[in-house]
């Protein structure tokens, strides 16, 4: 399935790459200038552009290329793939919280990489930032969730039981009225 999903990505977000040698869009060219000005003058400067209102993902990207010597149009050119990858590494993660059915979960990430055409996966602080909220959103379904707790040494199960049985004070439900404390 891994790969069936390595293959869809690379037809639908990595043709381009194979094709030309130029990325998609002029805001790719402009994004990797504002890396570059960051690089080079190593301070932030708001009067310049509005772009460095915004420095967290220019800076990123200037260490990133800084550090590893990549040609900048071409991490500008792959970005696409490498954002879907991002986007489906975390959403699977996230499904795997949700749901311990393979299936599922590759159907989630195919159906995601299928549908995911909203034209922000080029090199922008937007694919970084949707991928960051991937990651939150798993986060907060995952280790941060929260969990019933055990009251008076009642485990889970008893509190669920409990909790359904329970019936309104009030039976007819045109009557029922919330308590004010």
């Amino acid at each position: 399935m891994i790969w069936l999903v390595v293959v869809l990505v690379l037809v639908l977000f990595g043709t381009a790459a194979f094709v030309t040698d130029v990325p998609r869009g002029e805001v790719a060219f402009r994004h990797l200038g504002v890396a570059d000005a960051l690089s080079r003058t190593q301070e932030i400067d708001p009067d310049i552009d509005g772009y460095f209102n915004w420095p967290g993902f220019f800076a990123l990207l200037a260490t990133l290329l800084r550090a590893t010597g990549l040609d900048p149009v071409a991490v500008a050119l792959w970005a696409p793939v490498l954002n879907m990858g991002l986007w489906l590494a975390a959403l699977g993660v996230l499904t795997g919280y949700l749901t311990r059915d393979p299936r599922r979960r590759w159907l989630v990430l195919w159906v995601f990489c299928l549908g995911s055409w909203q034209d922000q996966d080029y090199l922008s602080p937007q694919a970084f930032g949707f991928f960051l909220y991937l990651v939150v959103v798993a986060l907060l379904v995952g280790p941060l969730a929260a969990r019933a707790p055990e009251i008076h040494g009642y485990r889970r199960a008893d509190l669920m039981a409990w909790w359904r049985g329970r019936s309104p004070a009030e039976p007819r439900p045109g009557h029922r009225v919330a308590r004010s404390w």
